[in-house]
Order: C-alpha cells, then structure tokens, then sequence
C-alpha cells in the first residue's frame, strides 16, 4: 500500500509535471516561435508568449484540485475520480489547453499577413495606394535613407491604417496622429528631429510634405511613429509609402494629362463627323489641337490596350494579354512603363482609374506615386465611378499644380450598361439599335462633362498653356450584330469598329490647334510622341514610333497598324497597311473566356475604300496585296513571339473579379 501511493506521489511530483511542461515547451517552440517569425517582419511580437507555460501552470493546478473536488463530492471511489487521474484524458485536455491558443494566434497571424500582402500589392482603392508601402511601427520607414537628397528638398510620404488589418486585428478606430522624424538607423525616439505631425484616420490615405533642414547626416533616414492614446495599439499597423522627393517648381516645363474614356468610338464624336451633340467638351479640345483621324487600338478589351498604351509595346510582347479569368498574367519586372519613365525624370505621377480591368494588380501602377482605384458598392453599376474618378483627380491636381506631373484619368462611363437616356426620346421604340445607340450617347455626353470639368480646372489653375492633353480610347463598341447567337459588345473581333479609337493631342504652344492628321497611327505610338513633347528621352525597345513630326508641319512615314484578339473566340491577328487590312486566325493556347457560337474564317483580306463595314473577304481576289500583308503578319507575330520573355501570373482578388465580371469579362 505504501509502495504504491509512492508510486503515485512520484508520479504526481514529478512525471506527470515534466511531461506537461515538455508539452508546453513544445507548444512555445512549434507554435509560438512560428508566430514570432511572422510577426517579426511586421514589428510586432507575440502578445503574451509566456501563455502556453501559464496554461501549463493552470493544468496541473486543475490536476491537483479535480481529484480532490471529485473526493468531496462523493467520498466513495467515483468515475469522474477515475476520468480525472487517467492519462487518456488529461493528456488530450494538455495538449488541447496549449494548442487551442496558439492555433488561434497563428491563424489570426495568417489571415493579418495575407491581409498585409494584399494591401501591399493590390493598392487598395480606399487607401489610393501607389508605391509599394511599408508595415512600420517605431522603426524606419523602408526604402527611406536619403543618400543623395539636398538640403531643405521637400519630400511628400503618405500614411494611412491598411483596413483589412484592422479588420482582422482590431485596431483603433478613431483618429491616429503620426509624426515623421529624422535620425540615424540606430537613434532613439528623442534624438530625432520631428519634420511633421498629423492625423489619419482609419481607412484613409493622407499624404503629408515635409522639408528636410539645411543640415543632413550621411545616415539619415525617416521614421514614422504613432503617438496619443491607442498608438500602442495603432502603431504596429500604420502603412507608409516610400519618401517622394518633389521635383523643384519649373514653370518652363509642361505637364501631362492622358485622359481614356472606356469603350469610346472614334465615329461618336462631332469632331470626327458625328451629327448628334454628344461631345462639345471633346470637339472643343480638337479645336484646339491635333485630331488623328485614323488612329488604331493594339487589341480590342481594355487590359492588353491600355497596356500597350503604357508600355508602346504589343499585347503579345507586354504579356498582360491571357483570356480573362480569376488567374490573370501581371506585366514582366524588365518592362518599363510610360509612368516609370516620367517618375524617373522629375515628374510627380497620379492615376485615377474605375479598376476592374485596368487594376493596380496587372501591373498599371508601377511608376505612379499614387494609383487611386474608384471601386464602386455595386461592381454592376459601373457608370457610377466617373464622378469618383475625376473628383479625386481633381482634388490632387489643385494641390500638386505647383509641380511638373503626369496624371492618367481612366473612366467606364462608356462602357456597357449604358445608363444615360438622354437621347432615348429620339429613338424609334422598336428599333433595338437606335435605342442601344442613344443609350450609348447619353453616356457618351455624361463623360463629356466631366471631360469638361477638367479642361476648366486646368484653365482656372493657369495650367492650360502648359499642359499637354492627349484624350483617346483603348477600344471601341459593336453597335449592330456581326455573329448570330453573339451578343453585342468588345473584345471578340479585330474590325474597325472595335479598334478605330478618337485620339486627339492639344498643348498650346507645342501642337498646332485644328490640325487633322490623316496618316495611319497607332496607340503605342503614343509613348514615344509624348515623350518628344516632354524632352523626356525614350527607353530602349520601344515598338511604337514618334509621330511628334506633324506637329512641325512634317508628314510622317507610311506605317502599318497590328492588333490581336486573345480574350473571346479564337486568336485573331491583324494589320492594316493604307486601305487594304489582313486578318488572320491562329490556334489557341488556351480557352477563351467567351466563345463564339459560329465559325471564323481563317483568313480575310477587305478593301476598305470599298469595304469600310468589313463585311465582305476578298481573299480570293487579294494577289500581291495579300500576299505582302500576309507575310508582314507572320513578320510581326515571329518577332512579338521572340521579344515575349516570361512572363508572370497571379490569382484576383474576390474583388477584381466581380468587377470584371460586371465588365462582361469573366462568366
């Protein structure tokens, strides 16, 4: 009897202990360790890693006092004495008392950093996110030491609380004041010199200017830090962008402003002939500009065009140019985008855009300090985020007007489902296409205004003589039936309809005023003419070429327009060489996002002079003239093919993907 309750004291004293603190350790090392090391990066520690060892105290207590509980209450020999000195059962409770909060904190880890991430890379909309931000609490704000930076030279950070972070972790609410000070990597809080204070507010994006003193250390660098009540709390999840030095006032210099209405066909404007009063703001600005009256969209849906308008490359070069789906391709680090180029020249650069297919995530933001997506509540009311869009811009152009920019305006308005009836009234009710063309006008006139309002601002700022406008559009709209069972609409053929777009280019003083160009242009053009204008040298590999000669009253050289179809039916290419066009079909890669219920040809061959709808083939009657342009194709698809490179893919967010699916890009 005596061997055996020192058996059980043994056991008691010092087994049952030891294995329970093995298994606190345990939980410490494969748990809490695992959470420190994502943590870490984001200055943060574990809130209490002391927990699983308190737990492990609170097990044995609970083993001490059950048994003893279970005697009092029924002092004959019970089950729940039994249960509660059997090893089968604590053993599982142990295990279950140092895992249960762990796995708790690592899954809330988990969800925060991928929260962080998500932030990181999609530049949210409500936060008007730009360069690559920061997690920081205390610490220095990445990609901030200012080798190199002058004396007095004004830099501009933002700062804001990402919301999904709060979301996951519970941060404060209410108004955070943040201060931006200066000091060495290893200095403390009351060495640093204070440059700025302000407050943000939670789900909010606040740039702030701050000028560097006279003096400045060789290891200097910015550090931002929370301050007031909840900043404990708040620090560890205030987001910042890297330090922008802003370029030195030059009023000699001229801004940039692009302006791409959605869906907007060339042949719905009164500039291009258009009898319906649905452009005054647009035909005024070709009044006083350059009209180009054939100028020609790379690809005919919005994500692979307004690529090409920013890389002057082929959608079959940039790669952003897969059918859509929830995986979608991002643009290759080594292409460098018209804003990266005018970022690196001293210009401040700002987006304003209706996302969906034109989100930060393809890669549209790289070289913008600040790439502000309107998302609307409701992905399917997609006309709604022009006021957002041109209201946002410009709030940042009367604070940024002191400085050389590049601004880039993106609106749906255009874009299908056409919500402005305006000129409905003059339909015929039975006629299904007068009414889907006036729906499409009454839209046409709303973009219009907003047009409108931005001319007048830059005339109220004293920017108008100094800014160059360039308005056009990445694709155009299918307005009567090419293909039985096919709905109406973009992004399945490679007809002028679709890929005739408005361009029109005005800057006082650099452009002549009611110019018309009747040479063959194309969007990737665009890149390199501006870049002239500015005096801003092109990059290397540029596909497009500079049509900035007509400006000086010089013609340009007969070019040919190439643009492929990779988003709905079957892969379509095409090139255009004066009044004779080539289309031919290849086969797919992969499925396309929207089938088309007929069959193609696999080659076409039109007379434009004769054939302006693209309805009839020629192909058999083509001789030389189809044989020069067919092999001009294969030319241009054998040395797109070879400039490709690798190129990156990445899941949407739930987000992007209702967007796009609003936009009729996704089924």
């Amino acid at each position: 009897m005596r061997s055996l309750m020192k058996s059980r004291l043994l056991r008691f004293t010092f087994v049952e202990p030891l294995m329970v603190i093995c298994l606190a350790v345990a939980a410490y090392v494969f748990m809490v360790g695992p959470i420190d090391a994502h943590l870490r990066p984001l200055g943060l520690r574990c809130s209490s890693p002391a927990r699983p060892l308190m737990a492990a105290a609170a097990l044995l207590l609970l083993r001490l006092l059950l048994p003893a509980a279970a005697r009092l209450w029924n002092r004959t020999r019970s089950p729940l004495t039994a249960i509660v000195r059997s090893p089968f059962v604590w053993v599982p409770a142990a295990i279950l008392l140092l895992g249960v909060w762990p796995l708790r904190e690592w899954i809330g880890v988990r969800r925060a950093t991928a929260a962080v991430e998500r932030v990181r890379e999609t530049r949210r909309a409500e936060l008007g996110l730009t360069t690559r931000p920061v997690l920081t609490t205390s610490e220095m704000i990445a990609g901030a030491a200012l080798a190199g930076a002058r004396p007095e030279m004004e830099v501009e950070i933002a700062c804001g609380l990402a919301p999904e972070v709060e979301r996951v972790l519970g941060t404060s609410r209410g108004p955070v004041r943040v201060q931006i000070a200066l000091g060495p990597p290893r200095s403390r809080p009351d060495e640093r010199r204070t440059l700025a204070s302000f407050e943000i507010t939670p789900g909010a994006w606040t740039p702030v200017r701050a000028r560097l003193p006279r003096t400045l250390g060789v290891e200097d660098h910015l550090f931002a830090s929370a301050e007031g009540a909840g900043a404990a709390r708040t620090a560890p999840f205030l987001v910042c962008s890297r330090p922008r030095a802003l370029p030195d006032p030059d009023p000699a210099r001229p801004n940039l402003i692009v302006i791409s209405i959605d869906t907007l066909r060339a042949d719905h404007l009164g500039a291009y002939g258009y009898l319906r009063p649905v452009s005054p703001s647009m035909d005024r600005l070709a009044r006083e500009g350059t009209l180009f009256e054939q100028a020609f969209a790379q690809a005919p849906w919005t994500t692979p065009s307004h690529m090409s308008l920013f890389t002057s490359m082929f959608p079959s070069v940039h790669g952003v140019d897969a059918p859509s789906s929830n995986r979608q391709r991002r643009l290759p680090d080594d292409r460098r985008t018209l804003a990266e180029v005018l970022s690196a020249a001293g210009y401040l650069t700002a987006a304003f855009t209706g996302s969906g297919s034109i989100s930060a995530v393809f890669g549209f933001w790289r070289g913008f300090d600040l790439y502000a997506e309107t998302a609307v509540d409701d992905p399917a009311s997609l006309g709604d985020d022009v006021a957002g869009v041109f209201e946002k811009a410009s709030r940042w152009l009367v604070d940024h007007h002191d400085r050389p920019f590049f601004v880039f305006l993106h609106t749906y308005e255009v874009h299908e489902p056409f919500t402005h009836a305006a000129f409905l009234g003059e339909a015929d009710p039975a006629d299904a296409t007068a009414k889907l063309t006036a729906l499409y006008d009454g839209d046409v006139l709303a973009a219009d205004g907003f047009v409108g309002q931005i001319l007048g601002l830059l005339d109220g700022l004293g920017l108008r003589d100094r800014t160059i406008v360039v308005l056009l559009s990445d694709h155009g709209e299918e307005m009567a039936p090419r293909y039985p069972g096919r709905r109406l609409g973009h992004g399945h053929t490679v007809y002028d309809d679709l890929l005739h777009v408005p361009l029109i280019i005005a800057a006082p003083g650099r452009v002549p005023a009611a110019q018309r160009v009747g040479e063959l242009v194309q969007v990737i053009d665009v890149m390199p003419t501006v870049l002239e204008l500015l005096g801003v040298p092109a990059p290397a590999g540029l596909q497009g070429e500079s049509f900035a000669a007509v400006f000086r009253g010089r013609s340009i050289a007969p070019r040919a327009a190439f643009a492929e179809c990779t988003n709905c039916g079957p892969e379509r290419k095409t090139i255009r060489e004066g009044r004779f066009k080539y289309v031919r079909t290849f086969a797919r890669a992969e499925p396309p996002s929207h089938p088309i219920p007929v069959a193609v040809p696999d080659e076409e061959f039109f007379d434009l002079s004769a054939d302006p709808g693209e309805r009839h083939s020629l192909l058999t009657a083509g001789g030389a003239d189809l044989e020069r342009l067919r092999h001009h194709l294969q030319a241009i698809v054998a040395m797109n093919l070879a400039r490709r490179g690798t190129v990156a893919q990445q899941d949407l967010d739930a987000e992007t993907v209702e967007r796009l699916k609003a936009l009729g890009y996704i089924r």
